[in-house]
C-alpha cells in the first residue's frame, strides 16, 4: 500500500524546489511540510533568446539578443549571457543565497561551468548550484531561492 499526495505549484522552480526537499528519510507529512515551505521560498528565472525586435515593459529588445526572465516577466536584454544572467539573477535575488541553473542544449558543459563560476564569483554573495538541463529555446533555467 502506498500513500501519495499532490503538491500545487505554479512553475518548474516551484516543483524543482520542492523535489530538492524531499527526504526519504522522513514521513510523508513531515516531507510535505517541507517541500510546501521551499515552493514559496523559490523565484523563476531565465535567459532565452529575443525572436523578434520589441519594445517590453520599458525595454528595447533586439532580436537575438538574450533576455532575461523573471517569472515570465522581460527585466533585462543584453548581447552577453553572462551578464544577462547575472543582472536577472539580481532582479529576482532580493535576500536569495542559493541560485541553481539547470543549461540548457545551445550550452556545451565547459562553456556552462564557465557561466556558473563567472556568477559564483560576482560580488553579489550567491551560491551557485549548476545542472545539466538539455532544454530546447532556454540556455539558462534558474531557481532562485
Amino acid at each position: 500500500e502506498s500513500r501519495v499526495e499532490c503538491l500545487p505549484t505554479v512553475n518548474l522552480a516551484q516543483g524543482l524546489a520542492a523535489l530538492m526537499a524531499f527526504d526519504k528519510n522522513i514521513s510523508l507529512e513531515e516531507n510535505l511540510a517541507s517541500m510546501k515551505k521551499e515552493t514559496g521560498n523559490a523565484r523563476s528565472a531565465a535567459c532565452s533568446i529575443a525572436v523578434r525586435d520589441s519594445m517590453v515593459n520599458g525595454l528595447k529588445v533586439l532580436k537575438g539578443q538574450y533576455i532575461g526572465l523573471v517569472e515570465d516577466k522581460i527585466v533585462y536584454a543584453g548581447n552577453d549571457l553572462a551578464s544577462v544572467a547575472e543582472q536577472t539573477i539580481a532582479a529576482a535575488a532580493s535576500g536569495a543565497e542559493l541560485v541553481s541553473l539547470y543549461y540548457g542544449r545551445e550550452l556545451t558543459a565547459e562553456a556552462a561551468d564557465v557561466l556558473a563560476k563567472t556568477l559564483q564569483n560576482s560580488a553579489n554573495g550567491w551560491e551557485i548550484e549548476l545542472f545539466e538541463g538539455g532544454q530546447p529555446h532556454y540556455p539558462l533555467l534558474m531557481v532562485i531561492e
